[in-house]
């Protein structure tokens, strides 16, 4: 053996596997579900966020009466926003049936 031989190096110790967390959303039929800390939210397909725990229905972008203020500065939009906004506001409040609703704004 050679005086000048290089020491050998210990094998590295082996680290236990960490599984990794669930992923923070879950698909649920057209939804898509979410924990916020301990609080289970779903992002609906009609563009709003349902809290079940909270009762709570999030909505933002409402634009109430877009089309008829881009009109008066001469930008044409369909004129049926409102009506459909508030006709797609109340299928979700009669579906769910909320405690409140919370509008994020941007009603325009």
């Amino acid at each position: 053996m050679p005086l000048l031989a290089r020491p050998t190096a210990k094998p590295a110790p082996r680290r236990a596997r960490v599984r990794a967390p669930a992923p923070p959303v879950a698909l649920a039929g057209a939804h898509a579900q979410m924990r916020v800390g301990d609080t289970l939210v779903e992002a609906l397909p009609d563009g709003a966020l349902w809290i079940a725990s909270a009762h709570t229905l999030v909505v933002s972008d409402v634009h109430f009466e877009k089309g008829s203020a881009y009109a008066r500065g001469g930008q044409m939009l369909p004129p049926y926003d409102t009506r459909a906004a508030l006709k797609q506001l109340t299928a979700l409040v009669d579906a769910l049936a909320p405690a409140r609703v919370v509008s994020l704004g941007d009603s325009f």
